[in-house]
């Protein structure tokens, strides 16, 4: 990681002075999705360039004419990195190695004419341009990790990788960082906190049917009686993320007697409503990481994200 560290800083500052940098760039841009799939594509793209030894940039859009469109606004480096590709390729723009960019897609939610990048990804060594642009939606780390040219490096980092990578790469700015700390010592301290995530999907029923919902809130009761029976002089209570009110309003009689925690917030969609969403989503998100023990939504990235910064196995 510090032979990383020093490879991205020295890049920009050879861009500062208008010197060839000596190496390459991965620029990861996520494709869509909301806080966890960017989150974990963003995360890969530091995977991805330390098995390279190239430099790590991320490049966002917007999904929405509201939602914000880099990555600097909500993520900072904890070692003072620049993350954002438009403001280090600010830096400098007229450097040849932005316009030798080789495109690799590998997005199983959007249709492109480019051919998939699995077998990049997984195969060869990704030699040649000086930047790579790898457009996804996934947590393509795995493939690395699988790939015989480039796996090994990634082993010597052992277990836990995304929680080392998303550690050593990404934390919330300061304003959420510091209302997340806030609530954990007010709402959390001396407790035994079990964290629930139900990804509703707007109340569309994409991820879960209402007639689902009873899953959860059996799970949640037979996890708190089984810590109880551990440490039943420790205080216990729940922490509820999700985005959908009715779900909020049904935990707390479903989870009854026990405490329930909620953050109250107007607003949790990042995509839709820009910098509050975006802030909001990442509070309850980080929360969730804090918590000793998650039961989330299977298939929301926003769920694994928050499990894989956790140390909860």
């Amino acid at each position: 990681w510090g032979e990383y560290v020093t490879r991205h800083r020295r890049a920009v500052e050879d861009l500062m002075q208008h010197r060839d940098p000596g190496v390459g760039f991965v620029v990861m841009q996520p494709s869509g999705g909301g806080l966890g799939n960017r989150e974990l594509v963003s995360v890969a793209g530091l995977a991805v360039a330390i098995a390279t030894r190239r430099v790590a940039l991320v490049d966002w859009y917007g999904v929405t004419k509201e939602d914000i469109s880099d990555i600097e606004e909500v993520y900072e480096s904890p070692r003072g990195l620049k993350l954002s590709f438009p403001s280090v390729q600010q830096i400098w723009p007229e450097w040849p190695g932005w316009r030798d960019e080789k495109l690799i897609i590998f997005d199983s939610t959007n249709v492109y004419d480019e051919r998939w990048g699995a077998e990049e990804l997984v195969c060869s060594e990704l030699k040649g341009p000086a930047v790579i642009r790898i457009i996804t939606e996934q947590y393509v780390t795995s493939l690395i990790e699988h790939n015989p040219l480039l796996g090994s490096v990634l082993e010597a980092l052992g277990p836990g990788l995304y929680k080392q990578l998303s550690s050593l790469y990404l934390r919330p700015i300061s304003i959420i960082s510091t209302r997340v700390e806030e609530i954990s010592r007010e709402k959390f301290t001396g407790k035994y906190v079990i964290g629930i995530q139900i990804r509703r999907a707007r109340d569309s029923g994409h991820f879960f049917l209402w007639e689902d919902q009873h899953l959860f809130w059996e799970c949640a009761i037979l996890t708190a009686r089984r810590q109880t029976a551990k440490n039943p002089n420790q205080p216990l209570a729940f922490f509820i993320a999700t985005d959908s009110e009715p779900v909020r309003e049904e935990a707390i009689t479903a989870l009854a007697p026990y405490e329930v925690l909620i953050v109250p917030m107007d607003t949790r969609q990042p995509d839709t409503r820009g910098q509050e969403g975006w802030q909001n989503a990442m509070v309850d998100n980080y929360l969730l990481s804090l918590c000793q023990d998650l039961i989330v939504s299977g298939g929301s990235t926003f769920g694994y994200v928050a499990h894989g910064r956790s140390d909860v196995i």
